[in-house]
């Protein structure tokens, strides 16, 4: 496998995506974009999140952080590299060879934690019991309580029949 170099910008582009790259959820466009924001910026994202459509890019403004996942993951990743390099980096270009090491350090970690496997993806529901199975449950989980609690008052009962019976002697009656 041939080597690339990331760094140079002249060269042929590293091609880090792999051939092929899923579509992108809503729900993960959220997880990813909150992850990346904390790997990129070094704290938890606690604003608002937008799911945009349409042409809209995946950015932050206004205190809301917009994600679009119909543009897919390779849009995310440069388009919100844009905004944490800006945010992180002032004063330097948006096309920097500075910015591009830093948008293959988001691809990688993009690859290293699985997330184009479905890592962030919803879990599959779990299947509900049938309503009349999980009453019958409960029914049963209610009926062992009310037999613990019927045992302690046989229990308490038998204690004070005794305490009863050693007072009664003691009055002589």
């Amino acid at each position: 496998m041939k080597q690339y170099d990331p760094i140079d910008i002249h060269k042929e582009k590293a091609p880090l995506w792999p051939d092929f790259v899923p579509p992108l959820t809503a729900p993960e466009a959220i997880r990813a974009a909150k992850r990346l924001w904390r790997y990129s910026l070094g704290m938890t994202y606690v604003g608002k999140i937008h799911v945009g459509t349409g042409n809209r890019i995946n950015w932050y403004g206004n205190g809301t952080l917009t994600v679009n996942p119909s543009r897919g993951w390779k849009a995310m990743v440069h388009e919100l590299s844009h905004y944490f390099w800006r945010r992180a980096n002032p004063g330097e270009r948006p096309h920097s060879k500075h910015h591009a090491r830093f948008e293959t350090k988001l691809v990688k970690e993009v690859l290293k934690r699985g997330w184009l496997e479905g890592v962030l993806r919803d879990k599959a529901p779990v299947k509900e019991a049938h309503a009349r199975a999980k009453k019958l449950a409960l029914i049963e989980a209610g009926i062992e309580r009310w037999e613990a609690k019927a045992k302690r008052a046989r229990t308490a009962l038998a204690k004070l029949a005794k305490k009863r019976t050693y007072y009664l002697k003691a009055l002589g009656g």
